[in-house]
């Protein structure tokens, strides 16, 4: 037995050289990926909340003016859905099959779903390279067993 310890400062047992060779083979998301789909996401959240309460403090010194502020705010919020569904707006697979189904008029565009997928999602990287999207979907049809 030697005398070096199999745990790190904090108690955690080091990685074994398999568990070292996996990690290298495998490593994960990109840090592109991780930013826009976690880090941006929750920090742009914040942000968001945060000038929601800038406004509605600003509405709520004398002399305050209630409506105005519920009207302010129901514009950010209607503002703030746009921008997340820009950004972040990834379709059902049934939602998707039935907007291409011809329902609606040649160019007409709907106003609280302005894009097909959100600038930052893994589906608008695909459509920019120029590649084909499969079934988002794999296993039965939920629909078949209703």
């Amino acid at each position: 037995m030697s005398d070096v310890p199999r745990t790190d400062l904090f108690g955690r047992p080091k990685p074994t050289e398999e568990e070292k060779r996996r990690a290298l083979a495998e490593p994960g998301p990109t840090w592109r990926h991780w930013f826009y789909s976690s880090f941006a996401k929750m920090y742009l959240g914040l942000g968001l909340f945060i000038v929601d309460g800038i406004v509605a403090a600003a509405f709520l010194t004398p002399p305050a003016n209630v409506a105005a502020l519920l009207g302010v705010l129901a514009l950010l919020l209607y503002l703030e859905v746009l921008l997340w569904q820009v950004l972040w707006y990834v379709p059902h697979p049934d939602a998707l099959r039935s907007r291409t189904s011809g329902a609606s008029p040649a160019g007409w565009r709907r106003l609280w779903r302005p894009v097909e997928y959100g600038r930052w999602t893994e589906e608008a990287d695909a459509r920019r390279r120029g590649e084909a999207l499969g079934p988002a979907r794999s296993g039965p049809d939920p629909r078949e067993f209703l």
